[in-house]
């Protein structure tokens, strides 16, 4: 019986939440706001106001800049001139809340206030928080609206003026939110919409006038604001959100998806897929981006034998491991001397234009160091069957040798935890990565960066099956990362994706053939009208592809400056 094991490092977070309750009253001229603060949350209630007014709502610094973790909001007073409003204040964690203030702007009686979250800041009365209106007699004037604090004028043809984002760049699959420069209001519509490159359509139940979304590629949003009074409606302007460098992103994971979805996120230049299917539960594959550019895969798909969001390091626990009740798979059992359990395969039909094909990947477990040489021998495996392969063939192989990847086979020994240094001896070490204290992936090991490799026939149909599993036990789990667009046609270099300022990078991937013991230099040419270190960032002649990997990729990063030009790099 396997034993969870012990880890004589501790890890851990110390979350210092400091709990306020301060209750302030301030009044001048009868306009008068009460707040309760408790953490981050702060409610208000004001009364004194016009009834049914509009009162514009703004979290800023003390002195008047804005704070850019609260968007600005709107409340709407009631017949008696009442209002009650709920904050929250994500601040970071360096930084206190009473350098904060809520500034209160009546847009009917020109009124305003300001609720200091310190409770005391300033003082004009006495020693008690005040609440300050725009005609106290105070050398203290109120600080001008904010763009999106103006509020439309919905009697003729409504205002939204520009469209705004929270975050520009934003990391792939990250929320972020838009908002609009001028918004709020009564007799208001919104219907926001998005442009992939088809043109701007409707973006369901985007009706409020803030939005908040994430995406995967770049996409412009604009918003169509409609005056309900006048039935007259306006567009904001147009933005382009772009998605960042996954180099800068931290990795996040997305479970599940369709057959097809999954096999066409792999499919590369040269290669069609069609008849896919897929064997595992919902939360045991997925997509990924970010975070892995380090380790050679900037985005790409996830099998696991356990949960997909579990590969997100850092790797802060000794036996991560969900144990979904699925069965083996049989291809599988027969690379090990053990049972298998909780399988996950995805498989499809492929047709290539060249007669060699390739994949990358990356296989990484918890079973690392700890079950080295034993029966929990963790697999997984890329089988491949069509004309002139002999029967089904697994070429998720070892380079240079004739066996498949697994635990058993590729790693630096055994120990009882989960070290620094792992005292071997040296099983394929070359392609073993120990990450025991690593930050980026949960797995306490995984492999360096490989290839799958295949030669086949042009225009042939082949079949291939992707699987991983638990052997011996259900639990510790393992997983194999697969970069997108990869499984293409061999080549000396492949363009992976074009470059597209402001919205993506471009990626040229550069394989070699034969032994992988020894780094190689490919030297190219640089052509086109695009001009080295001017259109994009500045790129050597040549690529190293690192000793024990096939493949290697070059980012181009095309420069912000926008000359309104095509330009071409060959």
């Amino acid at each position: 019986m396997k034993k969870i094991r012990t880890n004589p490092m501790m890890a851990g977070i110390m979350l210092f939440i400091i709990c306020c309750f301060i209750i302030g009253t301030a009044t001048i001229q009868a306009q008068t706001i009460t707040g309760v603060q408790k953490g981050s949350s702060v409610i208000l209630n004001g009364s004194g106001f016009a009834s049914n007014e509009n009162i514009s709502m703004q979290v800023v610094y003390l002195d008047n800049t804005r704070f850019m973790n609260a968007l600005p909001w709107v409340v709407t007073t009631d017949e008696k001139g009442a209002f009650v409003t709920t904050q929250n204040i994500a601040a970071h964690s360096n930084e206190p809340i009473d350098n904060l203030k809520i500034t209160a702007h009546a847009r009917t009686s020109g009124a305003w206030v300001q609720y200091f979250l310190d409770g005391v800041t300033p003082t004009l009365i006495g020693s008690k928080m005040v609440a300050q209106t725009n005609n106290a007699v105070k050398n203290n004037p109120a600080p001008p609206p904010l763009p999106s604090e103006n509020l439309i004028d919905c009697t003729g043809f409504p205002d939204p003026g520009n469209t705004l984002v929270t975050t520009n760049p934003t990391c792939a699959n990250t929320e972020f939110t838009l908002s609009l420069q001028n918004s709020g209001g009564t007799g208001v519509g919104y219907q926001w919409q998005a442009n992939t490159g088809a043109g701007f359509a409707d973006i369901p139940g985007a009706t409020d006038e803030i939005y908040t979304t994430s995406q995967s590629v770049g996409t412009d949003y604009q918003c169509v604001v409609t005056c309900t009074n006048s039935s007259l409606s306006t567009t904001s302007t147009s933005l382009l959100v772009s998605v960042a460098n996954p180099s800068g992103c931290a990795l996040t994971v997305t479970p599940g998806g369709t057959a097809t979805q999954i096999a066409e996120k792999l499919l590369g230049p040269g290669v069609t897929v069609y008849n896919a299917v897929i064997n595992c539960t919902s939360n045991a594959y997925g997509t990924f981006t970010g975070g892995l550019t380090s380790l050679g895969l900037s985005d790409g798909i996830v099998l696991t034998s356990g949960s997909a969001v579990d590969l997100i390091g850092p790797n802060n626990s000794a036996y991560q491991s969900t144990d979904n009740i699925m069965p083996g798979d049989p291809d599988l059992e027969v690379l090990t001397t053990s049972t298998t359990f909780d399988a996950c395969t995805i498989s499809f039909d492929f047709v290539a234009a060249c007669d060699n094909i390739a994949f990358n990947y990356i296989f990484g477990s918890e079973e690392y160091p700890e079950f080295v040489n034993s029966q929990f021998n963790d697999v997984f495996a890329f089988f491949i069957s069509g004309p002139g392969i002999s029967g089904v063939q697994n070429i998720a192989l070892v380079p240079g040798a004739n066996i498949p990847i697994e635990i058993n086979n590729v790693n630096d020994g055994y120990t009882i935890d989960c070290p620094d240094v792992l005292p071997g001896p040296c099983t394929n070490c070359e392609y073993y990565v120990n990450n025991c204290t690593g930050n980026t992936v949960q797995y306490d090991g995984y492999t360096t960066l490989l290839a799958a490799t295949s030669a086949v026939t042009p225009g042939q149909t082949y079949h291939l099956k992707i699987g991983i599993s638990d052997a011996g036990d259900p639990v510790y789990d393992s997983g194999v990362m697969l970069q997108s667009s990869s499984l293409s046609c061999v080549s000396t270099a492949v363009v992976e994706s074009d470059a597209f300022r402001g919205c993506q990078d471009g990626q040229v991937r550069f394989c070699r053939t034969g032994a992988t013991t020894e780094p190689a230099t490919i030297h190219y040419t640089i052509g086109g009208s695009a001009v080295n270190g001017v259109d994009y960032n500045l790129i050597a002649d040549s690529i190293v592809i690192p000793a024990g990997q096939q493949c290697a990729t070059l980012y181009i990063v095309p420069a912000l400056i926008n000359t309104g030009v095509t330009k071409l790099l060959y």
